[in-house]
């Protein structure tokens, strides 16, 4: 008799554990570590809980809330991509997941800062980052993005391409589906375009616009606007000269 009763109870045990056991993993699932950092680098478990000093070699969980503080950076390895934090600013992980494969997909939360990001073997429905007011579809590409100060969101492309739309809820465009998009300024992978590029124009922040190596897009008091990437001004930022030597010393596959 007692035999007749344990097993159904054993049965029963697993079945909960499976139905409430996955996402409580997926909760604490590991995507990646923090690979470098200088400075005060923090973070925290949940939006409830107190930020704690990170430390090196961080394993990074899907739960997990990054800032960095004055004069201080950090570059997260997010699987196969990476993704750098400029001083003051702040990321969330906790929209990003793990496909079936094993692959990264979903969303990055750039809440305040600047940050350089190289994607690579993402999962077929893709990575967004999402910032107070856009939201980016990002198609396996090298971009700086940057919210907060006098403008509200600068992305620029240099490899690859970009989706953008001011609807933070807007699903992006299939990535074969055609986009009205300006001419490539130079090859991708390279920033410094032809002699001749298209000029700046407005578009609209209601509907997806593909942004391509070579051209970023500014958005200030509610209006988005194409412009061509000056790569001579670009690089007298020392933090994309930064990246640059870091992209050096860090060969993509």
């Amino acid at each position: 008799m007692t035999r007749s009763l344990t097993l159904p109870l054993a049965v029963l045990s697993v079945i909960l554990l499976l139905a409430v056991g996955r996402p409580l993993r997926a909760q604490g699932e590991v995507i990646g570590q923090l690979g470098w950092s200088v400075g005060v680098v923090e973070y925290r478990e949940s939006d409830s809980a107190p930020w704690k000093k990170a430390p090196a070699d961080l394993p990074l969980k899907r739960s997990y809330t990054l800032r960095t503080g004055k004069d201080s950076r950090a570059e997260l390895q997010l699987l196969k991509s990476t993704q750098r934090m400029a001083e003051k600013s702040q990321v969330s992980l906790a929209r990003l997941e793990l496909n079936e494969s094993g692959k990264l997909q979903g969303v990055l939360d750039l809440m305040k800062g600047s940050i350089y990001t190289l994607w690579n073997d993402l999962g077929s429905k893709g990575v967004r980052i999402q910032s107070p007011n856009a939201v980016m579809a990002i198609r396996g590409t090298v971009l700086r993005a940057e919210t907060g100060g006098d403008k509200d969101l600068e992305v620029w492309v240099y490899e690859g391409q970009v989706d953008f739309n001011g609807d933070r809820n807007g699903e992006p465009p299939a990535m074969g589906e055609p986009r009205a998009t300006p001419a490539p300024a130079g090859p991708p992978g390279s920033v410094s375009g032809p002699t001749s590029v298209p000029g700046p124009r407005s578009v609209s922040m209601e509907e997806w616009t593909r942004i391509v190596a070579g051209m970023g897009v500014v958005v200030k008091d509610g209006k988005a606007t194409l412009v061509p990437l000056d790569a001579a001004a670009d690089r007298r930022s020392e933090w994309v000269r930064w990246n640059e030597e870091r992209n050096r010393l860090q060969p993509r596959d």
